[in-house]
């Protein structure tokens, strides 16, 4: 297993890889070890990215409304709070 070069304080690309691997079902404490970093701060990083794709697929659903259709799975929650 291959570590990645850790910059002083990760970039916004960094924190992006290590919760796109999470999200891709590598296991924690792989990604956790690739990129250097402990537990809780990968899953308070998950938590964050979940919450902004949340908001961003939200404003979308809001501007198709907005212009008379009706948004695709507007009723249906994909995420739990």
């Amino acid at each position: 297993m291959e570590t990645t070069r850790q910059p002083a304080r990760p970039g916004w690309e960094h924190r992006l890889h290590a919760v796109l691997a999470l999200l891709g079902g590598e296991p924690v404490p792989q990604v956790t070890t690739r990129f250097g970093m402990g537990r809780s701060v990968l899953y308070k990083w998950r938590h964050r990215a979940l919450q902004a794709l949340q908001r961003a697929l939200s404003q979308i659903l809001l501007k198709g409304a907005r212009k008379g259709q009706v948004p695709i799975g507007a009723n249906l929650r994909y995420f739990p709070q």
